[in-house]
């Protein structure tokens, strides 16, 4: 007899005469399976579509192939497991902890993992189209390929990570930091901040005082956004800020990185 239990209150919350736990629940699908502990299993190809797990732990697991579309993993923790191939789409995935996961080739669509922990994990060619990531962590992962076609990206933390090839067509980086993340090959056509929408992406660093990352942020209207640590502003408002409080050798680097961004985005309009 197979039993899975709350792990805060020991309450059997499924049972039967099963030889595994994911035969349990593929035979149970859409089941409230809320507060438990599966830490460590081998759930790999099994049907959790329509169930809750919401405050689970679940880290550690393999889940390979499996079917979690429309459930309620809010708040659960599955720190470290193996998601790869696995469906997610239109799930409820807020404040959910995968950070140092694999993921690649999962289906988040439609999903919402707004504040959700997705640091150093493995996320190439994961499918994020339509989903509400406002708020994410995504620093140190692997986004290579990726689709986030039609997203809503606003506050994301994406410092350090890999984006390359990756498609954010129609989607919203309002207020995200992308400070020194690979852009190579993005695709960044109709991607809004606030109203305006993006045509490039450009970076370089380290550079400055902090080490940090340069951004400029080219929009359609001619309009350029400047970010490096705190700052956010335009091109005038960074010198501004540079010749202000800046050392002389860093003003010297700033600003040649502005020169760069704009012969860069000459050719480019000029192309």
């Amino acid at each position: 007899m197979i039993q899975i239990k709350n792990r805060f209150t020991g309450t059997v919350i499924l049972e039967g005469a099963f030889g595994t736990v994911a035969e349990l629940i593929s035979a149970n699908s859409g089941s409230n399976l809320s507060y438990t502990d599966l830490s460590g299993s081998n759930l790999s190809y099994t049907d959790f579509s329509g169930s809750n797990l919401s405050g689970s732990d679940l880290s550690g697991s393999n889940f390979i192939g499996s079917n979690l579309s429309g459930s309620n993993l809010s708040g659960s923790n599955l720190k470290g497991s193996n998601l790869s191939y696995t469906d997610l789409s239109g799930s409820n995935l807020s404040y959910t902890d995968f950070s140092g996961s694999n993921l690649s080739y999962t289906d988040f669509s439609g999903s919402n993992l707004s504040y959700t922990d997705l640091s150093g994990s493995n996320l190439s060619y994961t499918n994020f189209s339509g989903s509400n990531l406002s708020g994410s962590n995504f620093s140190g992962s692997n986004l290579s390929g990726s689709n986030f076609i039609g997203s809503n990206l606003s506050y994301t933390n994406f410092i350090g990570s890999n984006l390359s090839g990756s498609n954010l067509s129609g989607s919203n980086l309002s207020g995200s930091n992308l400070s020194g993340s690979n852009l190579k090959g993005s695709n960044f056509s109709y991607t809004k901040s606030g109203d305006l929408i993006i045509s490039a992406i450009y970076s370089i660093g380290p550079i400055g005082s902090r080490s940090d990352y340069l951004q400029c942020w080219a929009f359609d209207n001619g309009d350029r956004q400047y970010k490096t640590g705190c700052f956010s502003g335009t091109e005038s408002e960074f010198i501004a800020a540079v010749s202000a409080h800046g050392i002389e050798k860093h003003k010297t680097d700033y600003m040649a990185a502005i020169a760069f961004f704009n012969a860069i985005l000459e050719v480019q309009n000029n192309g």
